[in-house]
Formats: structure tokens, sequence, C-alpha cells
């Protein structure tokens, strides 16, 4: 056994077809619950932030984890407006 060096949770290391792989003590795989141990320690931070690509946290490092992302509004030749909660350049059969 020995410790994750992103997360610091106790893990293991299982041979699959010649490669190791992470697992947890119980047998699962780590790199789902990695991610969200990892992310918990982030927003604990409490250190926010705003741009222009969105919002989130910054990490220990200065490394951005974005929560929420914004885009471009992506407008087409078929685009047409509606209330309607599809894809706006789909036709669907609610909104045609």
């Amino acid at each position: 056994m020995t410790n994750c060096r992103t997360c610091g949770s106790e893990i293991t290391f299982k041979n699959i077809d010649g490669t190791f792989h992470p697992i947890n003590l119980d047998g699962s795989a780590h790199h789902d619950i990695c991610r969200t141990i990892r992310n918990e320690k982030v927003k604990s931070l409490g250190n926010t932030f705003t741009d222009n690509k969105g919002n989130g946290y910054l990490d220990k490092d200065g490394k951005k984890l974005y929560m929420t992302m914004s885009s471009r509004v992506i407008r087409g030749k078929h685009y047409k407006e509606s209330a309607c909660d599809c894809i706006p350049w789909e036709w669907c059969q609610k909104c045609a």
C-alpha cells in the first residue's frame, strides 16, 4: 500500500494486462474518487476566481479548477429563436 500523490488517500496497484493501475483498498478504480477528493480540497481553500472562460477555484499551485464555463453564442444559417430546450440549429418535433 502507498498514498496517492494527488489526493493523499491509501491506494494499491493492480497489474492489468501488463499495466499497473491505481486501485482503492476496496478494489474499485481510484481515478474518479481521486478527482472528487482533489476538487473538494481545492474548494475548501476558498480562493475563487472569475475570468473570461468562467469561474471556479485556484489550487495551492495557482492552477485553475473551473466549476462553470462560459462560451460564445453559436449561430449559423439554420439557427432560429425558440423557447424549446433543443439544440438551436437542430430541427426538433416540438419547435418545428
